[in-house]
Parts: structure tokens; C-alpha cells; sequence
């Protein structure tokens, strides 16, 4: 699939106009009122965090307060919307702070000997832990809902260009910032000045329209299990994303170097057979994903950082801005 937000040389299109209703060609040029576009959307954050770090490689300017600053900055420019940080674990002094200031802090209830829980078994708890968020809020099925992991970094504007993007291009059901787009298969929609593309897949970080996933729970909650991120956004968009030959050819002998044991392998690859069949279902009322050409955030590893920004640039400006307006100081040295 590739490197994510390795753009192409050109743009192979001509520029489309955005289409805000059936029939109803809104110009690229005019920039769209959204509660005119839908008055009744909602917008909901649930950014999921942990006091814990893994052995990702990171750049030298790297921090997860930094991270949260850059958010909450972001974040601070959208009216009428809601935050809710959901927490998995002891959080740091300066994080939990910069959290209750801005927003609802909610704790993941830890299961007993967490420190015996593998990261892949916390990952997923934490994944459907947000998911279970969104049925118990009850929020409409015409809001939008945002997931957001704490290791990325986002400029100022990232949410008013996300949440303008939703209100024009209702044909989309999933929007993120961060993802992989094969430019060769790729459509391209304008919404005023901004050029989002139809994307393969994302990671876990991403906006969804809330009646698209709970129509799409049983691929989040199965292809997640059995598979990852970039699995369930192929699933949900009617791709299966699992090969059959690999799934009978594991299910009869074992994946080469690591052959687990049968019952093992049966409840795995059933489950990917599973998936794939969801997804062929899914292939009649495919939900689309889409993402920004100009990257509006970045998942903070290496080597896969968003090009075209300096988010070293924005990770300072964004400690300056966190010491600024809620007093927290962010130390960046190095």
C-alpha cells in the first residue's frame, strides 16, 4: 500500500466541483457555510491516551504534551463540540491537567495483573473502549465522531478543514488526516481550496459519521481482532482485505516460521473469513474514506512522518501555545 502521504509528481485529474446534496454542484471556489450544509452535525472527539510509551521510533523533538498542545490548539477552534479524553492507565501531571481543562477525562477500567496484558490485548480494549463511548452517549447518527490517538501532532487548522470537508462531501463516511492513497486509483474532490482523496486505509486515528459506524461495528470489533487498522478501512469500503489462499493455506499447514496451533489458527482465519465476507456486504453500500493531499497531522514516527510541514516547527509552537493559555510548561530540550 506504501508509504503513507508519499505524494505523486502531478495531480492526475481535472479539478471536480464538490457535490453538497445530489444534483446540487457547490463551486470549489466558495467557501461552504456548514450549518447551512447540515445544520443538525454534531462534532465529538474521543482521544485516547496512556501514560505508557512503546519501542516505536520517534524524532528527537517528541512528546506526548507536545502532542496534546498541538490538539487542544486545534481542537480550541471549533465551536459547539465536545472532548472526551479516555484514558487508559496513570496519566502524567502535566497531561491530565492540560485534559480537565479543556475537556471530560474518563478512565478505561483496568483489568487485574495489567502488567501481564500484552500491547496488542490493551490496544484493542482501548479501540472498543471508544467504540462502546459513542452507543453510551447516544449521540445522533448525523454527528460526526473523531478518534484520535495520543502520538500525533496537527496544525491549527486540521478540525475546521475536517469538519468543513464532512459538511460538503456527504458521499464520504470516514475522514483522517493521516493515510495511504494509491494516487493511480485515487479520486480527488476539492471542497473550496483543499483537495481530498479517496483513500485505502488509515490507522486509528480518524473521523467517522456516527450512523456509518454503527452500521460498520461488526467489521471494527472482528477486523481489528483478527487483522489491522488498514484491514478494517479496506473492509468497511466493500475491500476484502484478506486473501483467501493465505487464509486456507494457514487454516491447513500454518503461516511459514510461525506454525501456531490448530485451534489457534481455526479461530484466527475464521475470523478473517468473516471479514471478508462482511466487507463483500459492505461492497453494496460501500462507506468511502477520504483524506487530505496537504497533510493537516502527522503520526509522530519515524520514518513516517507526513512530508511537506515542519512539525518540529509545530510541536514547539505548540508547547509555547499550551505554556501560554492554560500556564503548563512543555519541555522540548534536546
Amino acid at each position: 500500500m506504501g508509504v503513507p502521504w508519499e505524494r505523486p509528481s502531478a495531480v492526475p485529474w481535472e479539478r471536480p466541483s464538490v457535490t453538497s446534496a445530489p444534483g446540487r454542484p457547490t463551486s470549489s471556489h466558495d467557501r461552504p457555510d456548514t450549518e447551512q450544509q447540515n445544520p443538525t452535525m454534531g462534532f465529538h472527539v474521543i482521544y485516547r491516551s496512556t501514560g505508557r510509551e512503546n519501542r516505536k521510533r520517534r524524532p528527537s523533538f517528541y512528546s506526548k504534551l507536545a502532542c496534546l498542545a498541538s490538539f487542544l490548539r486545534a481542537f480550541e477552534r471549533c465551536s459547539d463540540s465536545e472532548v472526551i479524553f479516555l484514558n487508559d492507565g496513570e496519566i502524567p501531571s502535566e497531561r491530565l491537567a492540560a485534559m480537565k481543562a479543556m475537556g471530560e477525562v474518563v478512565a478505561i477500567r483496568q483489568a487485574p495483573e495489567p502488567e501481564k496484558q500484552s500491547i496488542g490485548f490493551r490496544l484493542y480494549r482501548s479501540n472498543m473502549s471508544a467504540l462502546q463511548l459513542v452507543d453510551e452517549r447516544m449521540w445522533p447518527g448525523s454527528d460526526l465522531v473523531y478518534f484520535a490517538e495520543d502520538d500525533y501532532l496537527y496544525l491549527p487548522e486540521a478540525f475546521d478543514r475536517l469538519i468543513e470537508a464532512a459538511a460538503l462531501l456527504r458521499q464520504a463516511s470516514y475522514l483522517a488526516f493521516y493515510a495511504s492513497i494509491l494516487w493511480n486509483r485515487s479520486y480527488g474532490y476539492w471542497v473550496n481550496d483543499e483537495l481530498w482523496q479517496t483513500a485505502e486505509g488509515t490507522t486509528s486515528t480518524f473521523g467517522a459519521r456516527i450512523d456509518a459506524l454503527r452500521a460498520d461495528r461488526l467489521i471494527h470489533r472482528l477486523a481489528f481482532k483478527v487483522g489491522f487498522d488498514t484491514d478494517v478501512s479496506l473492509a468497511y469500503q466493500g475491500i476484502a482485505p484478506f486473501r483467501w489462499s493465505h487464509i486456507f493455506g494457514e487454516l491447513l499447514y500454518g503461516a511459514p516460521g510461525n506454525r501456531r496451533p490448530f485451534l489457534a489458527r481455526v479461530r484466527s482465519n475464521c475470523g478473517k473469513a468473516l471479514v471478508n465476507l462482511l466487507a463483500a456486504r459492505a461492497a453494496l453500500r460501500p462507506h468511502l474514506l477520504v483524506a487530505p493531499y496537504r497533510p493537516l497531522a502527522t503520526h509522530v514516527e519515524l520514518p513516517y512522518l507526513a512530508t511537506g510541514v515542519d512539525w518540529e516547527a509545530v510541536a514547539r509552537e505548540s508547547a509555547g501555545w499550551l505554556e501560554e493559555n492554560l500556564g503548563i510548561p512543555t519541555d522540548l530540550s534536546y
